[in-house]
């Protein structure tokens, strides 16, 4: 009754490969949806790159901060 055959194996496979590529076949309509509807809006999407900022280590705690917006970590001898 709870036995495992071949015939309950392969079905059991087919059920999840089924579910699987139509969870992939629905991204993928889903993407190309929104892929179309920026498009009829008026083009891509800007991509924004975030410039990389040098730190500077704290001669006092030795962490490291950014030198323009840098605020005092609660020390007495804190340069900040």
């Amino acid at each position: 009754m709870f036995g495992f055959s071949l015939n309950k194996l392969l079905l059991t496979t087919a059920i999840i490969l089924a579910i699987w590529y139509g969870f992939k076949w629905v991204g993928r309509l889903d993407r190309a949806r929104k892929k179309k509807a920026l498009k009829d809006q008026g083009g891509e999407p800007e991509i924004r790159t975030a410039e990389a900022e040098s730190l500077v280590k704290c001669p006092v705690c030795g962490t490291y901060v950014s030198p323009g917006g840098a605020e005092s970590c609660g020390r007495e001898d804190c340069p900040y």
